[in-house]
């Protein structure tokens, strides 16, 4: 069993690991809720039989006695009558009869109202008109029932809050997204081990306080541990229980609170929530955050440990709380619980190369968005660009930084031109503003296509061939930058050595001029910063120049996989999905 005092190596290592560092904006997200079929479905339609109302001081009388003869006990939602404008825009009434039956067909009163019973005066001609055939639970369902036939409505605020995305306050938020960069952090320990990067961690929520954290421990003499069975066995574990041992993993550990904050039991010790032995079911009252959808068997072992609310990131091509199935909302089971999908959903995408697909493949094509140009240019965007969106979440900050630093040599170029216009207007050669303008022309769009685009792509992709482009180039622009830093005369780049120089013809020009040879130093210095940061993780994940040659002679280079190519090694069925979550309770108490 394993049993650590303190939370010490995830407070000390797994945020900053996942968080990054304070530059790295956190992606948008929102957790929505993984409803019933009943909940998320479309309005069921069948026909019924009404007609206009020709005497409205009957209506009373008819709508008592259609009511007598025939009562929809089944469809309390539906309101017997319905106003409609007439052709010429005064208010008419509609009675809803009853039901068509299998086999609807044109009826006249006498067939539909029994008599004496109903007295049909006063009506017109029946008419076939869908109605909903169940209540509406969401007010999306209301407002298309509405449509077809007035229908009450009695709403669940929750819900309605939750899916407009208002159901957690901003404190509650930053909770979620801190719990589900720890699973994100834990499915990376998994990567680096070679296993499925599948993270979860389960939570207290009455403590805000992070009992376990595991991960994906898939082997062939171990097929069974997912990361939700592993987090399981791990709180049976810190209870007395638990099957695995699991020391083989570090970041798989079981974290007990501090015994002052122990809660009373007032949930865990319910009678209902007892198994056989007398003791309360493993998870009782407790949150689960996994980065992947969970399958069906970890589906079912959420049911029989009686967990709360589950959290899940990316969704599962076999997923049972949600994609194939919605398990959590069965009313056959005797355990149902919250389900909320999308929490760091593109961070957790990224994780695993199945869900990464299939979300590529549940959205269309992506449209080019950089450069972003005015719309009365008749020019369109040539390339996609998203960090959240394609770069993993651990190199967001370093590629982000490249991306700065392209800008701010091409700011150099810019500020060079204006201070070799300087030079000019001191008696200097117009040489070098003409030679400053080329290099603001060409360099702009280029340092962009041949060093930072590999960048972007080798990171995206873990392409060692993009690696070795950025390697070369950017090996060349730095050279470069260092030229233009010292200023050569006649290389139309105001360096040091042209600024300094000089002065002995015109002050206020070489002032100016030592604007760019201070630019391009800071540029040449960060620039050897960033490719020692690159080339370190290359050479860290196993990168070479032979992988390079081999991504050449297969043409991989041309179009590579977004981060499937470093999850090949991995084996094992995708997890499958989670289903829907079923009603939401008021403040306090249990969802059925």
């Amino acid at each position: 069993m394993r049993m650590e005092p303190t939370p010490g190596l995830m407070e000390q290592h797994g945020p900053e690991e996942v968080a990054g560092s304070t530059e790295q904006e956190p992606a948008p997200w929102q957790a929505f809720p993984v409803l019933s079929e009943q909940q998320s479905g479309d309005v069921e339609l069948v026909l019924a039989y009404a007609a206009p109302v020709l005497d409205k001081r009957q209506t009373s009388r008819l709508l008592r006695e259609v009511a007598a003869a025939h009562p929809l006990p089944a469809q309390p939602h539906l309101k017997r009558v319905r106003p409609r404008p007439d052709a010429h825009g005064a208010p008419e009434l509609e009675l809803l009869l009853c039901l068509a039956g299998p086999a609807p067909g044109p009826r006249s009163l006498a067939e539909l109202l029994p008599e004496p019973s109903v007295d049909s005066h006063g009506l017109g001609p029946p008419f076939l008109v869908p109605v909903p055939a169940r209540p509406p639970l969401t007010r999306g369902q209301f407002e298309e029932a509405r449509v077809h036939w007035p229908t009450s409505f009695h709403e669940d605020k929750r819900v309605t809050s939750a899916l407009a995305g208002q159901l957690f306050s901003a404190q509650e938020r930053a909770a979620m997204q801190g719990h589900m960069e720890r699973a994100v952090w834990v499915a990376q320990r998994a990567a680096a081990q070679g296993l499925r990067a599948v993270g979860a961690v389960v939570v207290d929520p009455t403590l805000d306080h992070v009992l376990a954290t595991g991960h994906d421990c898939r082997s062939a003499s171990s097929p069974l541990l997912h990361a939700v069975m592993v987090c399981i066995d791990l709180v049976a574990q810190g209870q007395g229980r638990g099957a695995h041992d699991l020391r083989a993993h570090p970041a798989c550990a079981f974290f007990p609170a501090p015994a002052a904050q122990a809660r009373a039991g007032i949930v865990r010790k319910l009678e209902e929530d007892e198994d056989e032995d007398g003791q309360p079911y493993v998870c009782t009252g407790y949150d689960l955050y996994v980065t992947r959808e969970p399958c069906a068997m970890c589906a079912m072992a959420l049911v029989h440990s009686r967990i709360r609310r589950v959290f899940y990131g990316a969704t599962s091509p076999d997923g049972a709380l949600g994609t194939r199935f919605r398990v959590h909302a069965r009313s056959d089971l005797n355990h149902r619980f919250q389900v909320f999908r999308g929490v760091l959903e593109k961070q957790c995408h990224l994780l695993d190369p199945d869900t990464w697909l299939q979300a590529s493949a549940q959205t269309p094509g992506k449209e080019n968005n950089f450069p972003p140009l005015p719309r009365f240019i008749p020019l369109k965007p040539c390339f996609y660009q998203d960090f959240s969106d394609e770069i993993p979440i651990e190199h967001q900050v370093l590629v982000k930084r490249i991306y700065r630093l392209w800008m701010f040599y091409c700011a150099t170029l810019g500020v060079n031109l204006i201070a070799c216009l300087a030079w000019w207007i001191g008696s200097g050669q117009g040489a070098n503003f003409g030679l400053a303008f080329v290099w603001l022309l060409l360099f702009t769009p280029c340092s962009y296509v041949c060093w930072f685009r590999p960048a972007y792509k080798a990171f995206r992709a873990d392409s060692s061939f993009n690696f070795m482009a950025f390697f070369f180039i950017f090996g060349a622009q730095f050279v470069l930058t260092v030229i233009q830093a010292i200023g050569f005369p006649g290389w139309g780049a105001c360096g040091w050595l042209a600024a300094i120089g000089f002065f002995g013809t015109s002050v206020g020009a070489a002032v100016v001029m030592l604007l760019p040879a201070i630019m391009f130093s800071l540029s040449a210095v960060m620039m050897a910063i960033a490719i020692l940061k690159v080339h370190r993780i290359y050479r860290g994940a196993g990168g070479s120049f032979q992988k390079a040659q081999t991504e050449w002679n297969t043409g991989a280079w041309r179009n590579p996989p977004s981060r499937e190519a470093q999850f090949n090694n991995f084996s094992g069925n995708s997890l499958p999905e989670y289903p829907t979550v079923p009603n939401y309770p008021a403040s306090g108490s249990q969802w059925p």
